[in-house]
């Protein structure tokens, strides 16, 4: 229930910038729905609340990462490392093989980040666009697990076999959107910056 007025606080605010730049001659509006909101925060609000909301919006995203980076490793040590791997690893060892797996783990998700932007790129839609088609990838699970609730015979074999041909119809289907977006979009000319460079020119205007 909570993530009710959290979700509507967010449309709200999309739904204002929509608003704003829907009043705003042509040549000023950006090119992308991703760079719309940073660009009325380095440019329409005074000093200094661009550099108190990018820092509390850079707060919030590592105070999420850093907890889901820390379990990854956690699980990867102690459910591969120390199960399959080395049974007999330390507590020195296992400390040290979680520390690897976290800088692993960081390194796999930026550049999984950085393929969404290069995608949305591609595509010419948002990185939240995106992320749903990544998302999208996810609708494999919810059949796995009815099969094992409603059938008794299902196994390891079973869950397998479902998963890979779901996996195979989620990525035909998202490869078929892929194609047909890009052939209705066509070669289209993205002049405004990406909401990276949008960030930065924020952060170093504050440190001037």
């Amino acid at each position: 229930m909570i993530a009710i007025p959290v979700v509507g606080v967010l449309w709200y605010i999309g739904l204002a910038t929509f608003v704003y730049y829907a009043h705003q001659p042509i040549a000023d509006r950006p090119g992308t729905g991703d760079a719309a909101l940073f660009r009325i925060i380095s440019t329409q609000l005074p000093a200094p609340m661009p550099e108190l909301i990018i820092s509390a919006m850079l707060a919030a995203i590592m105070s999420t990462l850093d907890s889901g980076i820390n379990g990854l490793a956690t699980v990867i040590t102690k459910e591969i490392y120390l199960r399959f791997l080395r049974p007999e690893a330390t507590e020195v060892a296992q400390v040290r093989f979680s520390r690897w797996m976290t800088l692993a783990t960081g390194l796999i998700a930026i550049s999984m980040g950085l393929l969404m932007f290069a995608l949305a790129t591609v595509l010419y839609q948002s990185v939240m666009e995106v992320g749903l088609l990544w998302g999208a990838l996810t609708y494999v699970l919810p059949g796995i697990f009815l099969i094992g609730v409603l059938s008794r015979r299902a196994g390891a074999v079973t869950a397998l076999i479902a998963g890979a041909v779901g996996m195979t119809a989620v990525v035909a289907m998202l490869l078929w959107h892929i194609g047909l977006h890009r052939t209705a979009s066509g070669r289209r000319d993205r002049r405004d910056p990406s909401a990276l460079r949008l960030v930065a020119s924020v952060v170093s205007k504050g440190a001037t």
